[in-house]
């Protein structure tokens, strides 16, 4: 009998772990449904898929911080104790065998505690318009899901490449454009050497790759969303659609607005609150670059140039605004699908934007704007939109404090737009009417005579501007005269033959004749 009520009781409790299991599993499945955040880490090879995103990416955000770049001498870094501004900029790259090389004006020599953050997002065009991300639309999920493979490498920019020609073919090979970049700028190929690897690629959070397992390894053959849903019948983003001002007209507040609003997603950088470099240096400033997804505003009507991001507690970046809030926003036309960028982040006529200033956090209780801008331009991401965020808490924030706001052409002179009118600008009701209000219409073609590509980047001013202005006045001036010269000698000539005709009627004839002539050298 003892021994029938030992089995009955074994029975009863495989069937109550059973059932435990069972309604956990439901549990979790639903919450997964609810919000995606909510799942565990994939068992995939982390070291091959950043060989992948590295070798698969073309561009990236370049994270540096500001002081110890321009203050101190060569060599030397800036410590916690000194002040230290984060500053960013979208560069193109290119990799080989998983090392990093860059085509950079003038010579960055051991530059230490700078960063280059990618996104798988950036890789299909075709999702841009929902900021979506994935390789095909049969798993398509929103550029902040952690499914979507993003990754921040740390490290020192320096000339000393060991084998440049391999280096150059690998630049060239990715960006045909860089073999026309123009010589007077000093372009040389650095490298930056990989000394830390933070990656994020599914759910359960990010970490550290080891280098050995980095180099070693072979890029995967791609990254797909597990359990990611199909594309949306209706790809079409909720955003509404209008073209960008041309950059020949509009090189000011209207072109960098557009660029913000139109923008889904960005590099927010910061310096690091946890990296430290490979020295132990508990002093050394490192920065660090993250994706995050972002909304201006439903719609041009609510857009405030001031984009909306949420951070979950855990987050990198969450800890690095807790000790120091300053913070940088890069966003590239070429994250939107603009054709000025030639399918090439290194196009003269692709823009970007630099929005330098402050965390600030954004109280979304009753603030049915800041969620009804997620739900319009983010379908991928529902809990965005719904004030949750993440299972792990977290909240929403935007840039605030506005510091700077730079508009870039790459290798093209900045255009530095004051806070007031770029936060002032209101987008036309006319598309085709769009007005910088006192821009020059040629001012971003203009090249950068200074060698230091950072330096021209991040300090822009009026001078090459006014330079460049002075040498636009003389030259004109002596293609002028020259012109007026030649066409009296023209005139005289003419008018020696044929001084017999020459009556009151032929005179509109000949000062036609003559306007012709000029327009013609002049064309």
């Amino acid at each position: 009998m003892s021994s029938i009520a030992r089995t009955v009781n074994t029975c009863l409790i495989l069937i109550l772990l059973v059932s435990s299991i069972s309604t956990t599993m439901a549990s979790s499945s639903s919450s997964e449904d609810a919000n995606p955040f909510a799942g565990m880490i994939g068992g995939e090879d982390n070291a091959s898929i950043a060989r992948w995103l590295v070798q698969e990416s073309s561009w990236g955000t370049l994270n540096a911080p500001f002081e110890w770049r321009i203050s101190p001498p060569k060599g030397q870094k800036v410590n916690k104790q000194q002040e230290a501004t984060i500053s960013g900029t979208i560069i193109p790259f290119a990799e080989d065998s998983g090392r990093i090389y860059m085509y950079l004006m003038g010579r960055h020599e051991s530059e230490k505690g700078v960063s280059l953050t990618v996104s798988q997002a950036a890789l299909n065009s075709d999702l841009f318009g929902i900021a979506g991300c994935g390789m095909t639309t049969g798993a398509v999920v929103d550029a902040q899901d952690p499914r979507c493979a993003k990754l921040t490498v740390t490290g020192t920019i320096t000339t000393s490449v060991e084998n440049e020609e391999d280096a150059l073919s690998a630049l060239f090979a990715k960006h045909p454009n860089m073999e026309e970049w123009p010589d007077g700028h000093d372009f040389q190929v650095h490298e930056l050497q990989v000394e830390n690897i933070w990656m994020i690629s599914g759910f359960g959070g990010g970490g550290n790759i080891p280098l050995e397992e980095y180099f070693a390894t072979e890029p995967a053959k791609q990254h797909d969303m597990i359990g990611a849903d199909a594309m949306p019948e209706d790809d079409e983003s909720n955003n509404d659609s209008f073209s960008p001002p041309s950059a020949s007209v509009s090189k000011g507040a209207a072109r960098a607005r557009w660029i913000v609003h139109k923008s889904l997603w960005t590099t927010v950088s910061t310096i690091s609150s946890s990296m430290d470099d490979n020295d132990n240096d508990n002093d050394a400033v490192i920065a660090f670059g993250n994706i995050r997804s972002i909304a201006d505003g439903s719609d041009t009507d609510h857009s405030t140039g001031k984009p909306i991001f949420y951070l979950p507690t855990p987050d990198p970046t969450s800890k690095d605004i807790s000790q120091n809030p300053h913070i940088v926003l890069t966003l590239s036309e070429a994250m939107i699908g603009n054709h000025d960028c030639e399918d090439d982040i290194g196009s003269l006529e692709c823009g970007q934007v630099i929005l330098r200033g402050k965390a600030i956090k954004v109280d979304v209780d009753d603030n049915d704007d800041v969620m009804d801008a997620f739900a319009a331009t983010h379908p991928l991401a529902p809990w965005l939109s719904s004030g949750d965020g993440s299972h792990t808490g977290g909240d929403y924030y935007t840039i605030g404090d506005l510091e700077e706001v730079t508009l870039v052409f790459h290798f093209g002179t900045p255009k530095r737009i004051e806070s007031e009118e770029y936060l002032q600008y209101q987008f036309p009701n006319n598309e085709d009417d769009v007005d910088d209000g006192q821009e020059e219409s040629e001012e971003h073609s203009v090249h950068h005579p200074n060698n230091n590509h950072w330096d021209s980047i991040m300090n822009a001013d009026n001078y090459h501007n006014e330079k460049y202005d002075r040498v636009d006045m003389i030259f004109s001036w002596f293609s002028g005269l020259f012109i007026g010269i030649l066409a009296s000698i023209l005139y005289l000539m003419y008018h020696r033959r044929n001084h017999k005709y020459n009556t009151v009627g032929t005179e509109p004839q000949i000062q036609q004749q003559f306007v012709q002539e000029v327009n013609g050298m002049t064309a």
